[in-house]
């Protein structure tokens, strides 16, 4: 399973001539099929002064779409980027729908209306355009074999389709894009839509796995440009869904009014569907729910906390700490002698080294020589060198001063509780923050010495 999700990496050469090769779209598994003409389908003519709701539906669509797409270009955190993708997932789906129906049963034509939501497209176009180089500049920077079996055929699909569509302009009718790349009633790009939504979960948590490890920006770098991708992608394909269902029912018209059935014979409903319930639903995983955590203090290292930070040998029973049992796994419990310091990303952000300085300057907690008892892991000044045993005072060092305090006391504000030296059999002392100070805005130094009722504290993401 680790070797499986090693690496997430999508070479951008290698996309591009796939992309090209018509002979890299193999047939899928049939999961969006070919719509058969629907009983009871109104037959109505319509144009543009009979049709004004449709048309005023299909502005306001497309607005509400520019308005949300500009703000996700606005949005700097986690939050606000979820809070746009949520937003998208009901916009994009109708906007296509109805811009494509507008343009499939009415045309382009010289009706004012109709002239201004062209202007409104145009802007769409730039901002999917712009939104397409910055995927491509993303998908250079990655190197995994991994992703380009199991995604590429999708994100491939999916790229040819927006820069044919969006970038280059091409009109259904003189697009072709019932062989390239889409197939027979759209179904190769539907169904990669599908597929793509579905691999977004393994997609991000192999983009985890690569070294270094637990590289937050990586991931984020990866998810957002996904996204972007599949937003672009939801977007042209509603729109040119609803040509492709007129090509194919020339003779059958849809009550303007009916906005429930554009939605379903564009399949928007479907795609909404797997754009919220997949593709969001990973993003919301893996950016806002999990904790990209820093280290813990654990029986034994392994899992999601491979990487060795320093640790206590229980040479004797002393002293009675609150740690994550082996390969940090479930909850604190309490056990004597002191715990391994575990972390989940290659370069930890936490040591315990004998003085901090280089990478690891913050001092955030400092075992003292008083009344010691038992054996210490640690690195060397500066947090160089390799891990020595030592009786001698060391310190816990940080690479950035927000990232974790020792605190007397319970955690307070954000940090998260990772380990605790409980008041019982307790020895030694330690050097830490005062409960007032255990935050990760103090810029302090260490202004108490505590021989218990001590918590290691952290925040859940590495900063």
């Amino acid at each position: 399973m680790t070797n499986r999700k090693q690496a997430i990496g999508l070479l951008l050469l290698t996309m591009l001539v796939m992309a090209q090769a018509n002979s890299f779209f193999e047939p899928l598994k049939t999961k969006i099929t070919k719509i058969a003409p629907s009983k009871g389908i109104r037959l109505q003519a319509f144009d543009p002064k009979s049709t004004p709701d449709l048309i005023n539906n299909a502005k306001d669509a497309v607005d509400g779409y520019l308005e949300i797409a500009k703000a996700g270009k606005e949005a700097a955190d986690i939050a606000g980027k979820l809070a746009v993708f949520e937003k998208l997932s009901g916009a994009l789906g109708i906007a296509g729908a109805l811009v494509g129906f507008i343009f499939a049963f009415i045309g382009t034509g010289p009706d004012p209306e109709i002239l201004k939501l062209q202007e409104m497209i145009k802007e769409t176009q730039s901002l999917v355009v712009l939104g397409n180089d910055k995927i491509l500049s993303a998908i250079r920077k990655l190197n995994s074999q991994e992703a380009i079996r199991s995604a590429s055929e999708a994100v491939s699909i999916l790229d040819t389709l927006v820069n044919k569509h969006m970038s280059e302009k091409i009109e259904f009718d003189v697009g072709g894009y019932d062989v390239l790349p889409c197939g027979p009633a759209m179904t190769l790009c539907n169904n990669a839509f599908i597929d793509l939504t579905n691999k977004m979960d393994d997609i991000l948590s192999a983009s985890f796995e690569e070294q270094p490890r637990g590289d937050k920006e990586r991931v984020g770098a990866v998810a957002d440009n996904l996204m972007m991708l599949l937003s672009n992608a939801m977007y042209s394909l509603t729109w040119l869904n609803a040509q492709q269902w007129k090509a194919s029912h020339p003779n059958e018209f849809v009550a303007p009014e009916d906005t429930a059935k554009i939605q379903q014979l564009t399949q928007a409903l479907t795609l909404k569907h797997y754009y919220q319930e997949h593709a969001v639903g990973a993003y919301a995983n893996w950016m806002r729910d999990k904790k990209f955590s820093t280290c813990r203090l654990c029986q034994s290292c392994g899992g999601d906390y491979p990487t060795y930070g320093g640790e206590g040998y229980k040479e004797y029973d002393w002293g009675w700490w609150d740690m994550f049992r082996d390969s940090c796994t479930a909850e604190l419990f309490g056990e004597s002698g002191p715990p391994k310091l575990c972390c989940s990303v290659q370069d930890p952000p936490l040591k315990f080294c004998s003085s901090c300085g280089g990478d690891y300057p913050f001092r955030v907690g400092r075992k003292l020589n008083v009344d010691d008892w038992g054996t210490w892991n640690r690195a060397g000044g500066n947090c160089k060198g390799s891990f020595e045993k030592t009786l001698d005072e060391f310190e816990i060092c940080a690479r950035d001063r927000r990232q974790c305090k020792m605190c007397a006391g319970q955690c307070q504000a954000n940090y998260s509780q990772i380990g605790y030296i409980q008041r019982r059999d307790d020895w030694g002392m330690w050097k830490v923050f005062d409960t007032q100070q255990c935050n990760p805005d103090y810029t302090g130094d260490l202004n108490i010495d505590k021989s218990a009722d001590v918590s290691f504290c952290c925040l859940d993401e590495v900063v």
